[in-house]
């Protein structure tokens, strides 16, 4: 409190030198000596006064009582010296300790806070990459020895792109397995050999027993409309060595569209007409074996729902219907869970179905296939 009224004494005293030195240094007549001399004395009021609002302003903020009455007081006298009402002075002087403080002690732009960009709202981008593409290679081996003995490899990729117009994937998918089996040895004439106690000699060899691949390319044209809503094309072609077809293939258009579609998950969906191709063995493995080929109209119908379950586990599930009452129907159905590793390698369980509804005489209509592969992700 002290040291306020210490301050603004020191003020009133630098208020009346500058008046005496501007009295003195005055030239003009008298009028015009007498409203110069105002204006300066004026000036020095607000500014001497400025310096006690400013003490006083400091101050407002201590709840003391003793404090603030002696404030008042220093507030009267300053009025009183600079010879203006409190009222007006205060407003008067309160506008420039505001402009003074504001020429002294400048606020602070504000930092610019830089926000990232927000990724594409496409399912896998928020997943494994930030970029419009993804892809993945996953390999399976089984090697088995003793009272069964063999191998298996299972291998498949897929590739997808999500670009501004298009939306492209592509999925191959392999399937090679050799058993190890046991039948009569013949010797170079083709006669049976036997041992000494007249019992055939019996020779392992190997034999392939499961040998297919399939392999799909879907385009979805997005337009520069909404990006949810696509028409597409779509071929396919498979073949399965121990099945009842030597090959099919089928050519679809149609209409796509991505539903449910988030931060975590979308449920994709195609429907349209096709084209199917397809050879059927009939009597296989027989001398009367016979290849037919046939083509017919067909209806395609997939759905593709992928979900993220957490930062480190993902959701697979397609499903894909092809063909048509008559003739031969064709579905495929895949369930997988992804489990990370680390960055970029990954565990995978699956399990898939091919059923056909026309296949020949002798033959299942339904391949299963389970499976636990190592995915790499690009």
């Amino acid at each position: 409190m002290y040291l306020s009224k210490l301050l603004c004494c020191m003020s009133f005293i630098a208020l009346v030198l500058n008046q005496t030195v501007a009295a003195k240094n005055a030239v003009a007549p008298k009028d015009t000596e007498t409203k110069t001399d105002n204006t300066e004395y004026t000036s020095e009021k607000l500014q001497a006064y400025a310096a006690c609002i400013k003490l006083y302003a400091d101050s407002q903020e201590q709840e003391s009582q003793e404090q603030t009455n002696s404030q008042k007081t220093i507030l009267e006298e300053c009025a009183k010296l600079a010879d203006l009402p409190l009222a007006s002075a205060s407003k008067t002087t309160t506008k420039a300790s505001t402009k003074a403080s504001v020429v002294k002690a400048p606020s602070k732009a504000p930092k610019k806070t830089q926000t990232k960009p927000k990724p594409k709202n496409s399912a896998f981008q928020n997943k494994f990459t930030d970029l419009p593409w993804r892809a993945s290679a996953e390999l399976g081996v089984t090697d088995t020895s003793g009272n069964n003995t063999g191998s298996l490899i299972k291998f498949k990729t897929d590739f997808e792109w999500d670009g501004n117009l298009f939306r492209t994937s592509l999925d191959f998918d392999l399937l090679y397995k050799k058993d190890e089996k046991e039948r009569d040895k013949r010797d170079d004439q083709g006669a049976i050999v036997v041992d000494l106690n007249g019992n055939n000699v019996k020779e392992s060899y190997k034999q392939t027993t499961a040998h297919r691949y399939n392999i799909a390319v879907q385009s979805n044209y997005k337009g520069y409309t909404d990006k949810n809503q696509a028409v597409f094309g779509r071929m396919a072609y498979s073949e399965n060595r121990f099945s009842s077809f030597d090959y099919q293939a089928s050519i679809s258009i149609g209409y796509n569209t991505r539903l449910l579609r988030s931060d975590d998950s979308f449920l994709d969906i195609s429907v349209g007409p096709g084209i199917a191709f397809e050879a059927a063995i009939e009597n296989k493995g027989k001398p009367e074996q016979q290849i037919i080929s046939d083509d017919y109209f067909q209806l395609f119908s997939a759905a593709k729902y992928e979900r993220k379950l957490s930062e480190t586990a993902y959701f697979k599930q397609h499903l894909t219907i092809e063909g048509n009452a008559e003739d031969n129907t064709k579905t495929i159905s895949e369930t997988a869970i992804t489990s990370k590793i680390n960055g970029s390698l990954a565990l995978k369980a699956s399990i898939k179905f091919v059923h056909n509804s026309d296949v020949a005489e002798g033959f299942e209509k339904t391949d299963r296939t389970t499976g636990a592969t190592l995915v790499y992700t690009f």
